[in-house]
């Protein structure tokens, strides 16, 4: 898809899409035009029906410095385009293009009356009293010019034949001075320059304008929401305008209708207006609910639509459910959450500091015992700290001496025993010296 905004009007779009996806060899686009902002598309009306499924489609050049179609903030609603009327159009190999206008930004289109017919490059000056046309990659002395948008055209010959590459105004929409950028037939560029002003056009006076409102043709005098009216110069009216187009003050709000609304996140068209649910929408209620919370009725208000009551379709409001009883309240639940995540946060941050020093390391580990360098660990002591425990330190060194004096004792009577009890094993029996 290819997506251009027209420019002085909000949420125009105009989009060629193409058709045949599988097929890149030769690729079929149909131009379509929204008039709130995207909610809506639909082709454009041709002038003329030509088949059941024609429609105009417009040609977006990108191989020339020419613009896709022509619009500006200074010629509301004035489009001006190439294109032809089929059911599709081939983008690599367009046939039968011609030159369009729309005065309506392009709820209607109409064919200039052009010879030869074809594509055209094109440029508005005077806030669209002077319209300059020549046609597109022929070798021509023609350019062409009108005063009234397009109704009558005549005819400027220059002094050679070229290809003319760009048209345009070198200080602002509002100048009556041209330049072409061209081509002669050697390939060598050549400039010329176009100044309508010695036509000494009158100047433009009060009963030379109109008041004109922009319609999508469905709402009736409204436009995204509210009332838009502009002043502009009646099309029939030849005369140097350098006003153009005046933004009238307006306030008031139109009713909301279905055309103002576009489907909802997680919502997609279907049959007979309705948006149903076309992917995995939020809990509702949300998992963390306090006061209120939003419903969606699968709409949406389009962006920078102003209307005001009407049809009604923005989400509704609902109160939260009340908790379980002991168990935590929504804010409740939610304090817990940002305390325990903190809480991870700094221990995190804590355990990561201490593996990458070693100093810090080394002393945790000696607090738990730990430590490598060390066999024991002091409890309760005061006074120096030693990698290596001594036996005072642990009040047993007299305990251990008594220890050893005991082992000896029960050695030695253990020995008497012992080589007692292998002798009466033997049939030996000893007696004590008195009793020899």
């Amino acid at each position: 898809m290819d997506i251009h905004s027209v420019h002085g009007l909000p949420g125009v779009h105009l989009a060629n899409v193409v058709q045949n996806f599988n097929d890149y060899h030769d690729l079929q686009l149909k131009t379509y035009i929204t008039f709130n902002n995207g909610g809506d598309w639909a082709p454009l009306t041709p002038p003329t029906q030509v088949c059941a499924s024609c429609s105009l489609n417009l040609y977006f050049n990108y191989k020339t410095d020419q613009r896709p179609f022509y619009s500006s903030s200074k010629t509301i609603g004035l489009i001006l385009a190439n294109g032809y009327i089929a059911s599709s159009m081939s983008y690599d190999n367009p046939i039968g293009l011609n030159t369009f206008l729309s005065r309506n930004a392009g709820l209607t289109w109409e064919q200039l009356k052009l010879n030869p017919q074809g594509p055209y490059i094109f440029e508005f000056g005077q806030n669209a009293g002077v319209l300059v046309l020549a046609p597109e990659n022929q070798l021509t002395a023609s350019i062409y010019y009108s005063f009234d948008e397009g109704l009558t055209i005549s005819t400027y010959t220059l002094p050679q034949s070229v290809y003319v590459t760009r048209i345009a105004t070198p200080s602002s929409e509002g100048s009556s001075v041209f330049v072409l950028f061209t081509l002669n037939s050697q390939g060598s560029g050549v400039v010329f320059g176009l100044d309508f002003s010695t036509f000494k056009l009158r100047a433009c006076a009060a009963a030379d304008y109109e008041n004109w409102s922009p319609s999508d043709g469905i709402t009736v005098g409204c436009w995204m929401g509210q009332t838009i009216t502009y002043s502009r110069r009646i099309r029939t009216a030849v005369c140097n305008d350098t006003r153009g187009e005046i933004l009238l003050p307006s306030s008031q709000a139109c009713p909301c209708t279905m055309e103002d609304y576009e489907c909802d996140f997680g919502f997609a068209p279907s049959i007979g207006g309705t948006c149903v649910v076309a992917g995995i929408l939020p809990p509702s209620p949300p998992t963390i609910c306090r006061g209120t919370y939003e419903k969606s009725q699968g709409f949406r208000l389009v962006p920078g639509d102003q209307c005001v009551g009407g049809i009604d379709k923005r989400p509704v409001q609902l109160d939260c459910p009340s908790p379980p009883k002991g168990g935590p309240s929504g804010s409740k639940a939610w304090v817990i959450i940002v305390v325990v995540l903190v809480v991870t946060i700094v221990v995190g941050l804590i355990a990561f500091i201490v593996y990458r020093d070693p100093v810090m390391k080394e002393k945790v580990a000696s607090l738990f015992g730990l430590s490598r360098n060390s066999r024991y660990g002091r409890v309760g002591g005061r006074g120096r700290s030693s990698s290596l425990a001594r036996e005072e330190d642990f009040g047993i060194q007299d305990d251990l001496l008594e220890e050893e004096d005991d082992a000896k004792v029960l050695h030695d009577h253990d020995i008497s025993r012992a080589s007692a009890s292998s002798k009466s094993e033997d049939g030996f029996n000893p007696r004590h010296p008195d009793d020899v």
